[in-house]
């Protein structure tokens, strides 16, 4: 007890047969029913799933609520729960994890997009599933923040019509053209003294009249109802200072290399993860999942604990 930095809980999503049994381990596509004459099991099977949700959804919260408690229990003071659902039971579930780690220590929402979505008979598709992430103590939970990685490929295309080409020999630069944009890499791969950076407005929301700022024998002014992004004018020294100014048309842009942000902060969406590539269980849940909890709340050498075995993973 007070052991354990990260508990990670991926149970059944609800008391439905397919959530609970897999009759054959190389039947992948097996599917909830509600029809007993479609199980294709043991009758002893049937029964320990008649037994163990004898009073319904009563009995898959006390399940789940006993195992929440013990998470509690077993985590240390900067210690971490992360507890995957559907959208089916999300609710009940966070209620359970409101009252066992209290609502203050509730510390995000993550929602997964499923790899594939299969066709609904009616209404909205699901195409997604949820992590619950609670802290022991929020004050002091321990954390770690991941990046997903840019290519130079996302970079053109984030950068758009205001991606430029620079000559790193003789320092002249120019417009990248949209065929040149639609493949970068291979572009750039041909032409080893060229290399390319992005232009971003140098101006954010605001209502706050500035003055204008002279750059290269010309007068910029923020746009209506927008003000200089950085302070003004120490911040826009700095850099026109660092040679990252830059004017396009009527306006005044900052300069951005790809190796100035290499990689994107992750938040609470999680897209392009996929499912197990080698897939053996109904539930199985790939590992990326477990991966980036791990690598958010833990560091190495530290105890983890997972009571459902990540449903295969």
């Amino acid at each position: 007890a007070g052991q354990v930095q990260m508990v990670y809980i991926d149970p059944p999503y609800g008391i439905k047969y397919g959530s609970n049994f897999q009759p054959f381990v190389n039947q992948t596509a097996f599917k909830s029913t509600d029809n007993d004459d479609d199980l294709t099991a043991e009758p002893e099977m049937i029964r320990a799933f008649r037994d163990t949700w004898e009073l319904g959804i009563h009995s898959y919260l006390t399940y789940l609520r006993d195992r929440i408690l013990l998470a509690r229990e077993l985590l240390t003071n900067t210690g971490s729960v992360f507890v995957q659902i559907s959208d089916v039971n999300l609710h009940l579930v966070r209620v359970i994890l409101d009252e066992v780690f209290g609502e203050k220590n509730f510390i995000s929402l993550i929602t997964v997009k499923k790899g594939s979505v299969m066709f609904a008979k009616k209404l909205l598709n699901s195409a997604s599933f949820f992590v619950l992430w609670y802290a022991k103590n929020k004050e002091v939970v321990k954390y770690r923040q991941l990046y997903t990685g840019r290519d130079l490929q996302w970079f053109a295309d984030n950068a758009g019509s205001h991606l430029w080409i620079e000559n790193t020999r003789s320092g002249e630069f120019r417009k990248a053209s949209p065929d040149e944009r639609k493949d970068i890499i291979g572009f750039l791969s041909k032409n080893s003294d060229l290399r390319i950076f992005g232009t971003w407005s140098a101006n954010a929301q605001g209502s706050e009249k500035q003055a204008g700022y002279v750059f290269n024998g010309m007068t910029y002014y923020p746009p209506r109802g927008t003000q200089w992004k950085t302070s003004y004018p120490e911040g826009l020294d700095k850099l026109r200072t660092a040679h990252r100014l830059i004017s396009e048309g009527k306006s005044l842009r900052v300069k951005l290399y790809p190796d100035d942000s290499p990689g994107t902060a992750i938040n609470n969406i999680w897209e392009g993860i996929g499912a197990p590539s080698d897939k053996i269980y109904v539930v199985q849940t790939t590992d990326e999942i477990a991966h980036r909890c791990l690598q958010m709340t833990t560091d190495p050498g530290d105890l983890v604990f997972d009571p459902t075995c990540g449903s295969g993973t």
